[in-house]
């Protein structure tokens, strides 16, 4: 199930299986330059920069 929503610097969003909560520890505790790993509703695994997240936000 879509959780949220990640919206990134290149103008493009992606929807992610992880809730906000989640999501905003994730990029919380991580340090700049990291990879971070999302999943997408097909369960398939994305890997971000977590330089490139501008916003997200909860479906």
């Amino acid at each position: 199930m879509i959780r949220t929503r990640i919206y990134l610097d290149t103008g493009f969003h992606i929807d992610v299986q992880e809730p906000v909560e989640e999501v905003r520890k994730m990029l919380q505790y991580s340090a700049d330059g990291c990879f971070i790993a999302f999943t997408f509703e097909n369960g398939e695994t994305i890997n971000i920069i977590r330089d490139h997240v501008i916003s997200f936000t909860k479906l």
